[in-house]
């Protein structure tokens, strides 16, 4: 139900319609009949049914002029366009007028032939026929009206909603943004220990319909070495229902520490958080997407930052990526090749890492040279080198319609098939296509050649 003031929106828009579609019959009644004053004369000249198309036009006219005013004075109102509304208010209003309308036009033809068979004294045996022919040209009519402005009303209501729904999208992205910022803000107040060893910094943010819970970071209120999320979650929010909420967090979480602490990926799983956005990647191994796996399994939501803050985080955190890459080279460059494989409890963390960008690779079609899929191909490249093979990345698709990085692999010496039965399970997962065409990454003979093509065919689907 419109209030008043909608309802006199409403009156006023559908007067001046039909003022104006009055006007408009007028001159194609004119123009129909060639200015013929003789209906009987005009008819010779352009046909029965066409002489009643001024009508017609008329008819629809009035019945999309009501839907219009109606559509319009809802919105003004504050209400949205419900199929209901269109059942139940709106519709039955537009039957009213295409079967009042169709019956006036019917009526005054039948009183036109009864008052010149009057004066004429003549009887037209034409004249039932005819009619019905009218009948049914006029139902048509307004069978085709009825379903344009039912179609008209549901695809706007439907945009509507489209409309609503991008646009909560859009809020989500930007107060996305604002709190992952608001997360590297407390990143930066993070207190190190004091123990000469670069620590990271790190920041947290709870946050449940839109609104701040909690936010915390590293060492906070004199807590040397308390993780923000442990402060955020338990400290400050210990007896608060987070259950639902978001975790915006710089630093994925950790999923060990030494007893009796709970590592804040367990603490997060407990308190039934539904979503966590992380800023970066823990460059500690032991921690590196296994923190993104156990949230994954536990049917928690994972996002990351966008680039340009994700850049910001590992920057702040640029001390704490040195350390451990400094610890990591030495080790693999003492490893024999032989025993640099991807064992199996390391299965789950290569997975973990290329999951995050299935999304992107698996349904858009890209360059050879875009930024994203070399970032994976690198990937991938590493992983190769530290299991003993030699990648080459290529930046072309060898002439055949694929779309992506070709990595191409020549393996010396016996092949670590080990690595090459996780690559392919890690790209199974991530839904990235393994093609060949010489062997097969779990097969390989020595010296084959092995290519893995991230992208898939542009002539796909």
């Amino acid at each position: 139900m419109l209030s008043g003031e909608s309802s006199v929106y409403f009156a006023t828009y559908f007067r001046r319609k039909r003022n104006a579609l009055l006007k408009q019959r007028e001159i194609n009644r004119k123009t129909v009949s060639r200015n013929i004053i003789n209906f009987d004369e005009a008819v010779k000249v352009v046909g029965y049914l066409n002489m009643f198309q001024p009508d017609c036009d008329f008819i629809s006219g009035m019945a999309q002029a009501h839907a219009e005013a109606a559509q319009k004075a809802y919105e003004l109102d504050g209400q949205p366009l419900t199929q209901q509304i269109i059942d139940t208010e709106i519709m039955p209003e537009v039957e009213k007028i295409l079967a009042q309308s169709v019956g006036g036009v019917i009526a005054r033809e039948k009183g036109r032939r009864e008052l010149l068979q009057t004066r004429t004294r003549r009887v037209d045996t034409s004249t039932s026929t005819k009619l019905r022919s009218l009948t049914r040209h006029l139902m048509k009519m307004v069978d085709e009206t009825r379903e344009a402005i039912r179609s008209e009303l549901t695809l706007h209501m439907l945009e509507m909603k489209r409309r609503d729904v991008n646009a909560q999208k859009n809020d989500t992205v930007s107060g996305d943004y604002e709190f992952m910022k608001l997360a590297i803000t407390e990143a930066r107040r993070s207190v190190p220990e004091q123990n000469g060893k670069p620590h990271p910094k790190v920041g947290a943010v709870v946050v449940k319909n839109g609104r701040v819970l909690a936010s915390a970071h590293r060492g906070e209120a004199a807590a040397v070495g308390n993780h923000a999320e442990f402060i955020a979650l338990e400290k400050k929010l210990p007896d608060s229902a987070v259950a639902g909420a978001t975790v915006y967090t710089t630093l994925e979480p950790c999923t060990t520490r030494n007893p009796p602490k709970i590592p804040c990926v367990r603490r997060i799983i407990d308190r039934k958080i539904a979503r966590v956005v992380v800023g970066m990647f823990d460059p500690d191994p032991r921690i590196t997407g296994r923190g993104m796996l156990a949230l994954r399994n536990a049917n928690i939501a994972i996002d990351v930052f966008p680039p340009d803050l994700m850049t910001e985080v590992e920057e702040l955190n640029h001390e704490f990526r040195r350390l451990h890459e400094q610890k990591t080279q030495p080790q693999l460059a003492q490893q024999d090749k032989s025993a640099r494989v991807i064992i199996e409890k390391d299965r789950q963390s290569v997975i973990a890492t290329l999951k995050p960008f299935a999304p992107r690779l698996v349904d858009i079609v890209k360059s050879p040279d875009d930024a994203e899929v070399s970032e994976l191909a690198l990937q991938l490249s590493t992983i190769l080198t530290d299991s003993g093979w030699k990648p080459t990345i290529l930046t072309s698709s060898l002439g055949e319609p694929l779309s992506g990085i070709v990595v191409e692999i020549d393996p010396k010496n016996p092949p670590n098939l080990t690595a090459g039965n996780v690559l392919v399970s890690a790209f199974s997962s991530a839904r990235l296509s393994v093609e060949g065409p010489n062997q097969s990454l779990r097969t390989p003979l020595t010296g084959a050649s092995v290519r893995i093509v991230v992208g898939r065919n542009r002539d796909s689907k």
